[in-house]
């Protein structure tokens, strides 16, 4: 029996319909049809779909390559099978007392392999409090606070008290990407914006990463007090390693950061006492969200030029001749020739 539901996307002002006989994203022949949010549409089944487009048993465990997007409502509409986004479907007033929401028990929050110990609460796609995480207010504040931060670092050089904006700047990012994950840079994904728009919002991404770094460079000129900077870069560089091994001893990752972490910190601490601990707790995190921002610029980046190049042919032939000629430089040797040393390609 068909329900009746409501087109709520929260990245754009339509969702994809693509028909159920086709389904893959990579079809030429396909028919898309967009459906604008507000519209009334049929939902007569639920299916989970795999990256080819076949359906899938189940979304299985963390990690898996299937995830929430791939849950996928069949709707009725103009006399065809489409399949939508389910997590875009809200269920209609509309409905008679005696339906129920086929998507009731799905629970949409993105699934993070390095989160996945954490006891989240389930995603409410439709409420007020995940529309404020898909809304721009949260980067903007992070972006802002950010700018504060780096601001009174330069202004008045009260380091302990430039790290009050700076730790809510992360902290708004962190509580984004735990509970949306890669969709709280939604803006600037190619696949919900567009091309145009994922470029332009780029920008404040690549900002928010020039600030991390202006900060991590201010706390590290201005600190009134002799903070030893190598224990910091040591345990930073070691940190990989030292997880891979714990996790393999111990089964988590946790004894290698407490140990990689702890010790500057308390060298730090027994040189500069309480001074010493925060400031080299500004630091780390300082180091951690440079690195991270500047990750998710080459993301994002990538994300973009990918979607160039299956939109353009000549975009994709210029990034397969680059791409081509730095792998084609490292397929070479260097040989003895007429009393010189040349380099030959294979």
């Amino acid at each position: 029996m068909a329900q009746k539901y409501e087109v709520d996307c929260l990245v754009g002002p339509e969702i994809k319909a693509t028909p159920v006989e086709k389904p893959t994203e990579y079809d030429g022949s396909r028919t898309v049809l967009y459906i604008a949010n507000g519209t009334l549409v049929d939902v007569v089944g639920r299916t989970v779909t795999g990256p080819d487009g076949r359906t899938a048993s189940h979304l299985g465990d963390v990690g898996d390559s299937v995830d929430v997007r791939q849950i996928k409502g069949i709707i009725h509409y103009d006399g065809r099978r489409y399949l939508v986004e389910a997590r875009w479907l809200k269920f209609a007033d509309e409905n008679p007392p005696s339906a129920t929401d086929r998507f009731a028990s799905d629970n949409f929050r993105p699934r993070l392999q390095l989160t996945s110990w954490l006891a989240m609460p389930r995603l409410d796609v439709h409420s007020a409090s995940t529309r404020m995480l898909y809304s721009r207010w949260l980067p903007f504040m992070a972006l802002l606070l950010m700018f504060l931060a780096v601001w009174m670092t330069l202004r008045t050089r009260f380091l302990v008290l430039s790290a009050l904006p700076f730790f809510a700047a992360v902290g708004i990012v962190i509580y984004m990407a735990l509970m949306i994950d890669w969709d709280a840079l939604w803006w600037c994904n190619p696949d919900y914006v567009g091309i145009e728009n994922a470029i332009i919002g780029i920008i404040p991404v690549a900002l928010f990463m020039a600030l991390a770094l202006m900060y991590l460079l201010c706390v590290t000129a201005f600190i009134k007090a002799p903070l030893l900077i190598w224990p910091l870069v040591t345990g930073y560089i070691l940190q990989w390693p030292a997880m891979l091994v714990s996790a393999h001893f111990t089964g988590s990752i946790w004894p290698a950061l407490l140990v990689c972490y702890g010790i500057p910190v308390l060298i730090n601490g027994l040189r500069l006492r309480l001074y010493g601990v925060v400031m080299t707790l500004v630091t780390l995190v300082a180091i951690h969200t440079f690195v991270v921002a500047l990750a998710t610029v080459v993301q994002v980046s990538l994300w973009i030029m990918m979607a160039m190049a299956l939109a353009s042919p000549l975009t994709a032939w210029l990034l397969s001749t680059i791409i081509g000629k730095y792998q084609h430089t490292h397929k070479g040797r260097w040989v003895l020739r007429n009393g010189k040393w040349v380099y030959v390609y294979d």
